[in-house]
């Protein structure tokens, strides 16, 4: 999961990486052992959301930018969202960020005309955000649960290029790039250019529903890095079976196929 950290970001402590291991551990062990009681266990029985987390909008207020006053337009922005104002800027849009410059206000000014649409039907599918966001705070208040130490921050929306991230870890919490869940049917999706960026076996993913999976897969991939890479393909498969072993712990009610990412035929087939 790409990490668009800014540079006061406090990084999951290679302690607290110990500690979290050892605590996995424990958790599969005991979790084997209730299976083995029980195959209709689903994890603790929390009564809603005990996390909360906040929810910034940033991709309306920056689109709702006036092309003629684009100074001040993103001079409002990044007075509103002080921490990820430059943090999308310079890793999202390639540039400084600073409203007086001319390279960022050219690249603005493209994208806000290029994405014009895109934005427009996203926040259309989007305007209510409460369901995924119930969905991804039940999910961490399980994760917290599980591990106490671990600190949930706030969820920010976002809307950018098609190849920028659709989860991000940022400095207080997630961003979430609308961009990549607007629907596999989206017809941006089905373009010459996109298909060579996406094939239809990756986009076919990219619906609502699989945010609150990749919000919980970039947590845990900052709490326990993926140390497999390059390693033998078994034993890729078996972190991989953990991940998504935690996941389904994390996110009782969400289907197999959702967690995984396959679909209910592959994993018949698996089965």
């Amino acid at each position: 999961m790409k990490q668009i950290y800014s540079n006061g970001r406090q990084q999951y402590s290679n302690h607290h990486r110990l500690r979290t291991m050892q605590k996995l551990t424990l958790f599969l062990l005991g979790s084997l052992l209730l299976l083995a009681c029980n195959d209709q266990d689903k994890g603790p029985d929390l009564k809603g959301p005990e996390v909360k987390m906040p929810l910034e909008r940033f991709e309306q207020l920056f689109f709702a930018i006036d092309s003629n006053q684009l100074t001040a337009g993103l001079k409002g922005v990044m007075a509103k969202y002080p921490d990820f104002y430059p943090v999308f800027m310079r890793n999202i849009l390639g540039v400084s960020g600073n409203p007086e410059e001319e390279a960022t206000q050219q690249v603005s000014l493209m994208f806000l005309r290029g994405y014009a649409s895109v934005a427009d039907s996203l926040g259309q599918k989007f305007g209510d955000f409460k369901k995924v966001q119930s969905e991804i705070e039940t999910g961490f208040s399980y994760l917290k649960f599980y591990f106490p130490e671990y600190q949930p921050g706030k969820l920010i929306t976002f809307v950018g290029p098609f190849d920028a991230p659709g989860v991000a870890l940022i400095d207080k919490g997630l961003a979430i790039g609308l961009q990549q869940y607007a629907g596999r049917d989206y017809s941006v999706y089905q373009v010459l250019d996109e298909q060579q960026l996406f094939p239809k076996y990756i986009s076919r993913r990219f619906e609502p529903q699989f945010i609150p999976v990749s919000c919980l897969n970039a947590a845990l991939g900052e709490m326990i890095p993926d140390s497999t890479i390059g390693r033998p393909l078994i034993e890729q498969v078996v972190e991989k079976g953990k991940r998504w072993y935690l996941l389904d712990k994390l996110l009782p009610k969400t289907e197999d196929s959702i967690i995984t990412g396959y679909t209910v035929k592959q994993l018949a087939w698996c089965e």
